[in-house]
């Protein structure tokens, strides 16, 4: 079992115990020189569920299925349109090292669920800010229901993310 795999047995498996679980083993895996300055905050939320399977990616807008896959094997890094900066950041930074794909999308906050997590509290605050996320509802059948279990996240590609993230604090 992964270290990131006892993680989210132990904190719980869905919603921010994934993402506490991922932030924990990235605070353990980090070289020993801490960054020079905080510079970015990046919300971790639902990032264990991934799937190779055809049509297991949706989307809030129908037209986005002209830009992205439809399958949900990729990484999203999402933010408001003031957020182009970091979205890039961030992307560059966890295709870097991550082993997974990595897609951007920066819309208005109208968007149903753009706004769903800890990074638009940050934005409010003037913090540039941006969320990675495995797009939880738009392709995970269990969120938020009693089949949302451990054994149903990817541990290994959450182990890429993890990596993805490393990248991230290497980009200048």
């Amino acid at each position: 079992m992964t270290s990131i795999a006892r993680k989210s047995r132990i904190i719980k498996a869905a919603g921010v115990g994934v993402g506490v679980a991922v932030l924990l083993e990235l605070a353990g895996t980090l070289p020993e020189a801490p960054p020079r300055r905080t510079q970015l905050f990046v919300a971790l939320d639902l990032v264990g569920y991934f799937s190779d399977e055809p049509g297991s990616q949706t989307f809030p807008l129908p037209l986005l299925r002209l830009y992205y896959p439809s399958r949900g094997d990729f990484i999203a890094v999402v933010g408001d349109l003031t957020a182009g900066r970091p979205i890039k950041r961030v992307k560059r930074g966890m295709r870097s090292l991550a082993g997974i794909p990595v897609l951007s999308f920066r819309a208005p906050r109208a968007i149903p669920g753009f706004d769903w997590s800890d990074h638009y509290w940050f934005r409010e605050h003037g913090f540039a800010a941006v969320l990675v996320t495995d797009t939880a509802m738009l392709r995970n059948p269990n969120y938020h229901r009693s089949t949302d279990l451990p054994d149903t996240l990817d541990f290994a590609r959450m182990a890429e993310v993890v990596q993805g993230l490393h990248g991230v604090l290497q980009v200048q």
